[in-house]
C-alpha cells in the first residue's frame, strides 16, 4: 500500500488517537527517558548526496501472515517518504515460506543487487535467508522475530525489535519496580513465549523476589484445572505473568478469571489489544502488557495520517530498519555492516544501536490495558 496524502490535520488526528486511547483504557509509560529527535530535515536532509542505495524486503505481502506484511510495508514506505525518496525499495513476498525467502534473497542479491535487506516477518523465513546474506556479505535486518535462535545466527545479521530473552530481563525489572515480590507464570507452549518465560524465570530472582509455580500449558487443550495459581493470593505484592501468542491470549485470561479474578495480571504483547481485556471484565485485579515500542507520538500522527489507521505491528521497527541503513549507507556506503556496528542515532522505536550480536536495546513500553478495579494495597 503507498502511503496516502494527509487529509486531516495532524491536531485533529492527535485528538482521534487520544479518544481512542482513552475509550479503551489503554495508558502508556516506559522505563527509560526518550532519545531526544532531531527533525527529519536535521537528521537526513540531503543524506544520499550521490550514489545509489537499494533495499529489498522479504515479507508475507499475502497470505495466512499478510497482516504482518502489511505492518513491515507500511512502515518501510511511510520511512522512505519521510527520510529519502532516492531510496530503492524492492518489495517480495515470502508468504512466510523459508523455500520462498531463499529464492527472494538470492533474487534481491544477485538480479536486483540490492546492499541490504530487510525481513522476514516470520523466524523460519529469516533464518533461510540469513546464510545467503552472510555468504554474500549483505546486511539483513529484522523489524519483526523476537525469537532468540535469531541472536547470534549471522555477522549480517540484525534486528530493530528486542529479543525475547531481553523481554524477560526487562519485564523483571518492571515487576520488581512495581514492588511485585511474589509471582506466578503461565505459558503457552510456543517456541517465543517458552523463551520470553524462562528469562523471566532467570531473572526476577536476582531480584530477591520468589517464583512461585510455573505452568506451561497447550491452551488448546487447556482447562481451569490445568492453571496453578491457587498458591497465590491476590495481595500487593504479588502477581501473574502470562506469556502468550494471540491466537491464546484471550482464552488464557478466560481459564485465570474462573480461578482468581483479583490477581494482577502482566503479559506480553498479544495482550495489548483491547478486545481481549475488554471481552474479560472479571479481570479486576488489571493487566499490564509489556511490548516493543510502537513509535513516538509522531510517528504514531504521521502513520495515522498516511494509512488512516493507528499502527499495525512491525511498522515502527521497519520504519528504523530503514533509517539505520540510511544513515549507515551515509556515513560508510562502502562497508553498510562497519557502519551498522558504530551506529547510534535516535529512532521512533528509541535508540538504534545494535550490541555485538546485533541485537537492538531494550526498545519497550508498558501499556496499561485495564487498570484495577481497587488499590493492590486495599486487596
Amino acid at each position: 500500500m503507498t502511503a496516502k496524502s494527509p487529509k486531516t490535520t495532524a491536531a485533529i488526528v492527535g485528538a482521534i488517537v487520544l479518544a481512542t486511547l482513552i475509550w479503551t483504557g489503554i495508558s502508556y509509560r516506559m522505563m527509560d527517558k526518550p532519545v531526544p529527535r532531531q527533525s527529519v530535515n536535521e537528521q537526513v536532509a540531503g543524506a544520499i548526496t550521490s550514489g545509489h542505495l537499494t533495499i529489498g524486503v522479504i515479507a508475507p505481502l499475502t497470505g495466512e501472515y499478510a497482516r504482518a506484511g502489511q505492518g513491515i510495508r507500511e512502515g518501510i514506505e511511510l520511512a522512505q517518504s519521510q527520510l529519502d525518496q532516492s531510496v530503492e525499495v524492492i518489495f517480495e513476498d515470502s508468504r512466510c515460506g523459508a523455500a520462498e525467502a531463499v529464492n527472494i534473497a538470492n533474487k534481491l542479491i544477485n538480479q536486483n543487487q540490492a546492499q541490504a535487506i530487510i525481513g522476514d516477518a516470520c523466524l523460519q523465513a529469516t533464518l533461510a535467508a540469513a546464510p545467503i546474506a552472510e555468504q554474500r556479505q549483505v546486511v539483513l535486518i529484522n523489524p519483526a522475530v523476537t525469537d532468540i535462535k535469531l541472536t547470534g545466527a549471522g555477522s549480517y545479521l540484525y534486528r530493530t525489535i528486542p529479543a525475547d530473552d531481553q523481554a524477560g530481563q526487562f519485564t523483571s525489572r518492571l515487576l520488581y519496580n512495581d514492588g511485585r515480590r511474589r509471582l506466578a507464570i503461565i505459558t503457552d507452549n510456543n517456541p517465543s513465549s517458552l523463551a520470553y518465560s524462562q528469562s523471566v524465570i532467570n531473572n526476577f530472582p536476582s531480584y530477591g523476589a520468589v517464583i512461585v509455580s510455573e505452568n506451561v500449558i497447550n491452551i488448546s487443550q487447556a482447562s481451569s484445572s490445568d492453571i496453578n495459581i491457587k498458591n497465590i493470593a491476590p495481595t500487593a505484592d504479588a502477581a501473574l505473568f502470562i506469556a502468550a501468542n494471540p491466537e491464546s491470549a484471550a482464552a488464557l485470561l478466560d481459564q485465570v478469571q474462573i480461578i482468581s479474578s483479583s490477581i494482577s495480571v502482566y503479559g506480553n504483547q498479544p495482550f495489548s489489544n483491547p478486545s481481549v481485556a475488554a471481552g474479560y471484565p472479571n479481570i479486576t485485579g488489571g493487566l499490564v502488557v509489556i511490548r516493543p515500542r510502537q513509535g513516538d507520538n509522531q510517528f504514531q500522527t504521521n502513520y495515522y495520517n498516511s494509512y488512516g489507521h493507528q499502527v499495525l505491528s512491525y511498522a515502527a521497527p521497519a520504519y528504523d530498519a530503514f533509517k539505520a541503513l540510511v544513515a549507515a549507507y551515509t556515513n560508510n556506503r562502502q562497508n553498510l555492516k562497519a557502519a551498522l556496528d558504530e551506529l547510534n542515532v535516535p529512532g521512533v522505536t528509541g535508540p538504534i544501536r545494535f550490541n555485538k550480536l546485533g541485537d537492538i536495546g531494550n526498545n519497550f513500553e508498558i501499556v496499561t490495558v485495564k487498570k484495577p478495579q481497587t488499590s493492590p494495597a486495599n486487596q
